[in-house]
């Protein structure tokens, strides 16, 4: 055998297996934000305070090596939901009295006064208040915006959004959030069709939903409002789903975000008896018969798609709004295509500090605040991870890389740094290099995973990315590596950063 036949081969055993892996996590859930955070979040890498973590921030802010564009976010967690919806994976403490959340909320307005004397001096840009922050008592709720919006400082044209569910956003809730300084409001719909909110534990109604978002409109705040939408949840018809979408639209939230349903285990046990090759064709079978009327019928009500991962979840904006739109400046949690760094507050939140420090806050912290104790576990962040972050990014949305921007912003040459990678993305016709940009050619997640996989190779993914996956894929991964078949299964998602709205 030549040394040509025997690259070749190689090279078509490692393409095989970088297929079978794109196919392996896509099937089950996963895609490039779940590649890169568990690339980048490795739970008890590095124990440390909040006295240490407001130090690390309060040298990151005020370092002169911040780049052009960064983005500064700060996000809190109020994770308290009535009851937990049957298709939610989120971290949520289901059904919690009003005295433990306001035990919650104590402690995490001593976090928020903690971290706001390291930001003191600085405008952070977006801020995200998370969670279900509207099952708090008028008190609370009132005294956790006072703290926030005391202690942080945020610029002018930033979002500053409150994330509610419409079983518990008031009246009053509302005016003060506007009266604060809130200028979006995130409402967790998911879909109006109340048999089948109540066959998946979600307490709420058509009409309230819709008054809500009246409501919010009849305010004028400068982002308006957006509503969210579950597609395929059980029981519900394609053509149910388009009603709810239709009498969405019709009462003209400034966006709609529509998302995939996650397949997560007690869901599938519960409605599909374990078998999740039978509930992954559902949700295609769905997808398949309304995504096009979907997107028929928001165009004909106003609507642009602006999505960022058009097979899994879709963002329709009103097409008056935009005219500022730009995904370098608008929110977009962690996976923004802008350097762009997060301070994550309360249980389970997630921060980041550009090109130095990702951690993430214990959950069970947040029964007291403690300065001094172990609360954070995280790891120190390279410019080459926030590279492929980047890369990841403008993948998932479609917006193709300049080169000329990558330049500059991490003082390397794309095509050199990742020459490999993308000549073999490029004869493959994953990617197109033109015109001083690299554009993607397809889409979907099992395409947007191979890309992604092929940018770090497998033997970083065996050794960065893959022991911080369930167990359950990493059997099925060595089954499959093994040449045996690989048993499905469903992922659970816990997305802090970029969080789906609670009940």
């Amino acid at each position: 055998m030549t040394r040509t036949t025997t690259a070749r081969t190689a090279r078509a055993a490692r393409l095989l297996a970088v297929g079978r892996t794109a196919r392996l996590l896509s099937e089950n859930g996963f895609d490039l934000c779940d590649l890169y955070y568990r690339m980048s979040s490795k739970k008890g890498a590095e124990r440390f305070s909040a006295d240490r973590a407001a130090g690390l921030w309060e040298e990151f802010l005020r370092s002169r090596r911040r780049p052009d564009g960064a983005l500064t976010n700060v996000y809190v967690n109020v994770p308290f939901c009535r009851t937990r919806c049957s298709f939610c994976g989120l971290y949520t403490r289901p059904g919690a009295g009003q005295r433990e959340m306001r035990s919650y909320a104590g402690a995490l307005i001593k976090e928020i006064e903690h971290f706001g004397r390291a930001f003191r001096g600085a405008e952070a840009d977006h801020l995200y208040l998370g969670g279900t922050p509207s099952r708090l008592d008028d008190a609370a709720f009132g005294d956790l915006l006072e703290a926030v919006f005391s202690r942080f400082s945020f610029t002018p044209d930033g979002n500053r959004i409150l994330e509610c569910a419409p079983s518990s956003m008031t009246s009053a809730k509302l005016r003060a959030a506007a009266g604060f300084g809130f200028n979006k409001i995130n409402i967790g719909v998911q879909t109006l069709d109340e048999k089948v909110l109540k066959a998946v534990d979600r307490p709420q109604d058509r009409d309230s939903v819709l008054r809500l978002i009246g409501e919010v409109n009849s305010l004028g705040l400068k982002f308006g409002c957006n509503a969210d939408l579950i597609m395929g949840l059980y029981g519900e018809t394609a053509a149910g789903f388009l009603d709810s979408f239709r009498a969405i639209a019709r009462s003209s939230p400034q966006t709609i975000s529509v998302y995939d349903l996650y397949l997560i285990p007690s869901y599938v046990d519960r409605y599909y008896g374990g078998d999740h090759e039978a509930a992954a064709a559902a949700l295609e079978s769905f997808r398949a018969g309304t995504a096009g009327p979907m997107r028929k019928i928001a165009a004909e009500a106003g609507y642009v798609l602006t999505c960022r991962n058009n097979s899994r979840e879709w963002i329709f904006s009103r097409r008056e709004a935009l005219k500022d739109f730009s995904l370098y400046t608008v929110y977009t949690g962690e996976f923004s295509p802008a350097p762009s760094s997060t301070l994550g507050l309360g249980a389970a939140a997630r921060s980041l500090m550009y090109g130095r420090y990702s951690y993430l806050q214990d959950a069970e912290a947040m029964v007291e605040f403690s300065p001094g104790a172990p609360m954070f576990s995280g790891t120190p962040v390279s410019m080459e991870g926030e590279m492929i972050k980047f890369l990841f990014v403008c993948f998932r949305t479609g917006v193709p890389v300049p080169l000329d921007y990558f330049r500059k912003r991490f003082g390397t040459d794309l095509l050199k740094k990742f020459k490999g990678p993308l000549a073999e993305l490029a004869r493959l016709n994953y990617v197109k290099i033109a015109d001083k940009k690299v554009s993607l050619t397809r889409s979907g997640p099992a395409s947007l995973l191979f890309c992604g996989l092929c940018l770090i190779g497998m033997e970083r993914f065996v050794r960065e990315a893959l022991p911080f996956f369930p167990e359950n894929i990493r059997a099925s991964f060595a089954a499959s590596a093994a040449g045996r078949p690989a048993k499905l299964y469903p992922a659970v998602n816990h997305r802090n950063s970029w969080p789906r709205t609670g009940s």
